[in-house]
């Protein structure tokens, strides 16, 4: 049955703790898909996301980037509960991830400014220009703003960022989808600053300064930091 009304991760914990230890589950089994199982929940990936950070502390499940999510052990700690009360836990993963994202990307907006070849720019461009399209005709642009972000670091040269991007893209495909919406709501002023951001960076990277280049990608990430963490 679906969970109603309520999608914090605390309770979404519960719940998987409740399918686990029903015996649906065996050791070295792995979990559906976090789609899957969001959709069997009826929650959404954020909280499931959450749910499982709290499952992999207590060393009851591990998580391969790429793989899935494995059950290690079925046997929950007798003070488990006591892991729901640090209410920080989920919040401070968050920003971490965003942190992380923050040393990647600038960097890589430095080294595409250095690097991409004429043709990498014009493959950068098509992307801005695309999420302009989509947003102009009110769309949510999520996956054009993932899309852009992505070829930015592809562009970099740096083969590893690029694939530590891609395995971790679901994780930010949630934080931007909400900083999105936030500026959807806001108002349509809102959505043109955020393209404007998008396209001051480009414009850095097509002109080879990778020091602007850096400089504005940190401000777009700094404010997109910010915001979430506003919200936590």
């Amino acid at each position: 049955m679906a969970i109603q009304k309520f999608q914090m991760h605390e309770l979404v914990y519960e719940k998987l703790k409740e399918i686990i230890l029903s015996g649906r589950f065996k050791e070295g089994d792995y979990l559906p898909s976090q789609l899957e199982l969001a959709q069997e929940l009826g929650i959404s990936r954020s909280a499931l996301r959450g749910a499982i950070l709290l499952l992999r502390k207590m060393g009851v499940v591990e998580v391969t980037p790429g793989i899935g999510t494995i059950i290690r052990s079925v046997t929950f700690p007798a003070n488990s509960r006591s892991v729901l009360q640090d209410t920080h836990d989920y919040k401070d993963q968050i920003l971490e991830l965003l942190e992380f994202r923050i040393s990647i990307e600038i960097e890589a907006a430095g080294l595409a400014a250095e690097r991409a070849t004429n043709e990498q720019i014009i493959k950068l461009r098509e992307a801005y220009e695309y999420l302009v399209t989509v947003t102009r005709n009110g769309y949510k642009g999520t996956e054009a703003d993932l899309n852009f972000h992505l070829v930015l670091v592809e562009i970099s040269g740096n083969k590893l960022f690029y694939k530590i991007m891609l395995s971790i893209i679901d994780l930010f495909r949630d934080i931007i989808d909400k900083v999105r919406q936030d500026t959807r709501n806001k108002s349509g002023e809102k959505a043109i600053e955020e393209l404007e951001r998008h396209k001051k960076i480009l414009n850095a990277i097509e002109g080879r300064d990778k020091i602007k280049a850096r400089k504005i990608k940190a401000e777009n990430l700094e404010y997109v930091y910010n915001t979430v963490r506003s919200w936590l």
